[in-house]
């Protein structure tokens, strides 16, 4: 079976799950996005950070995912809680930003303490996935998720169909070889296109301010997969585990969602009151 058939295959059978996971409801949601951040948290442990799964960091890597994230299973009103998450997830999305910026690719300084300091790995995946826990915890859960959900596909569809038909100008070929100024521009479009029409038959708004709201979730999107780029290329790897056929780990299938969903949840009241 090609590469090719195995992506369209893994992705058919994602669609379906989050369809069943949909319809059964938001604490199965979270029950999702909990086992996710496990995964990942396993995923960096064991293919970013070359380390052995029986050390006591690797326990206390998972419990700094694991307690804080209950909140949300077992507390009704928890949105101070979920509101300082989420500002901490935009704050280490800001220094994510910082280090795309001014970290040499070939420096060794951040690959040196992530490997002595092991146990902020839970708190890395913990905050942005609060934030999609606190967007799960809302009434209108669904409508809101499949909006940040379709804005995420039209700019990794988008970039890719943009830049493989218009693609002319490298966007950092050091980074991430493929990636085109042509093809972001394309999927910022394409993603405030999408996501207006959700926004406009889901939400009942659409104008400028939620259009260029899109765009700019668009570039964010893609700024967290540059991100994650440039940190695969820093650890040596090409993908964080091969556990989805075609498309390799759980952390490489979102890592441009839980870039995005705390710029999204932050900003979410303001753009629709």
């Amino acid at each position: 079976m090609s590469n090719s058939q195995q992506r369209v295959i893994s992705a058919l059978v994602m669609v379906i799950v989050l369809a069943l996971i949909f319809w059964l409801g938001h604490q199965y949601m979270l029950g999702l996005l909990l086992l996710a951040g496990v995964i990942m948290v396993d995923e960096i442990y064991t293919n970013f950070l070359k380390r052995e799964r029986l050390e006591w960091n690797y326990l206390f890597a998972h419990l700094g995912l694991i307690l804080p994230f209950t909140h949300l299973f077992f507390i009704e009103r928890s949105d101070d809680l979920v509101r300082m998450m989420t500002n901490g997830a935009v704050a280490l999305n800001f220094l994510l930003i910082i280090y795309l910026f001014t970290i040499r690719l070939e420096s060794t300084r951040l690959t040196s303490f992530a490997q002595r300091f092991p146990i902020p790995t839970g708190i890395f995946i913990l905050l942005p996935l609060c934030s999609l826990g606190g967007i799960i915890d809302q009434a209108s859960w669904i409508k809101i998720l499949t909006l940040l959900l379709v804005v995420n596909f039209g700019m990794d569809s988008g970039a890719w169909f943009f830049g493989r038909n218009f693609g002319r100008h490298k966007l950092w070929p050091a980074i991430s070889p493929n990636k085109t100024i042509e093809g972001v521009i394309g999927g910022m479009l394409t993603a405030a296109i999408l996501g207006g029409i959700v926004s406009h038959l889901l939400l009942g708004k659409m104008g400028v301010t939620h259009f260029l709201f899109f765009m700019l979730l668009g570039l964010l999107a893609q700024m967290g997969d540059l991100i994650q780029s440039k940190l695969k290329r820093q650890f040596g790897i090409k993908d964080s585990s091969s556990l989805i056929p075609g498309h390799g780990g759980v952390y490489d299938r979102v890592d441009s969602l839980i870039f995005l969903a705390p710029f999204f949840a932050i900003t979410l009241d303001f753009i629709y009151n």
